[in-house]
């Protein structure tokens, strides 16, 4: 026969259990991701918005005036909305690369994918772009940081060029 004694203290060993919290739930899913290689860090590196430095220049080698041309304050950036040439590239997470170039006439938007396939640190990164319009087996571009905050390539939506530009992150 079982003492009343014993019962309690079955009981009282189920209280004292600790019950998982959502926190260490979540924290454990990131850390197996993290260590599965789901979230590359070295990928998250060219994730976001990226702007190009100087696309007055380009815009004068393809033979575009540019409302810098005239402007009396040649400092004025690029991001302010106006009519300047700019060129951007959006890496997004999930694979998804957009492209908007206004540059004089040329007033465009590409919706591609991308994916990197190599890093070579401390600041080489090789990657693949596709856009359906062009290059249906991708093209593989070479990213070089020259500090935390911009890159150098050549841009994945200029078909045929080889020109390496600067662009400043977002």
């Amino acid at each position: 026969m079982k003492s009343p004694n014993h019962q309690n203290r079955f009981s009282h060993n189920q209280k004292r259990q600790p019950k998982l919290s959502a926190c260490t739930i979540i924290g454990a899913a990131i850390t197996l991701m993290v260590l599965s290689g789901c979230v590359d860090e070295n990928r998250q590196k060219i994730i976001g918005s990226w702007t190009m430095i100087k696309a007055d220049k380009l815009a004068k080698r393809v033979n575009v005036a540019t409302p810098a041309e005239n402007a009396s304050d040649r400092t004025v950036a690029f991001d302010t909305g106006t009519d300047f040439p700019a060129m951007t590239l959006n890496f997004h997470n999930s694979g998804q690369l957009i492209t908007t170039t206004k540059i004089g006439n040329i007033d465009s938007e590409k919706i591609g994918q991308w994916r990197m396939l190599k890093f070579d640190p401390p600041s080489t990164m090789t990657i693949q772009c596709f856009f359906k319009d062009f290059d249906a087996d991708g093209r593989e571009l070479e990213v070089t940081w020259t500090d935390d905050q911009t890159i150098r390539l050549t841009p994945p939506n200029m078909s045929g060029q080889k020109l390496k530009m600067s662009f400043k992150k977002h």
